[in-house]
């Protein structure tokens, strides 16, 4: 496994340059290399794609993994 700090800094990127580009801010991106954030689906795809990932090279970072919702919280199953 490579972390999203190595993934990063071997593309050449700092972490405001990937958080603009993907746009989730420098801030952002620091809590997510350092595990304080997890990153919703879309924002992984959007990191995968501006760091030009393969599906191959995406899962081996474990940052980039990310948990389905739990859908026993759907609203749609809110008891009133």
């Amino acid at each position: 496994m490579i972390d999203l700090r190595e993934v990063r800094k071997g593309r050449g990127y700092t972490q405001f340059e990937l958080g603009v580009l993907t746009g989730l801010g420098q801030t952002g991106i620091a809590k997510a290399e350092s595990g304080d954030r997890q990153l919703s689906p879309e924002a992984t795809i959007r990191v995968i794609r501006a760091l030009s990932l393969s599906p191959t090279e995406a899962w081996a970072v474990p940052e980039l993994a990310f948990e389905p919702p739990d859908k026993s919280m759907h609203p749609s199953r809110a008891v009133t």
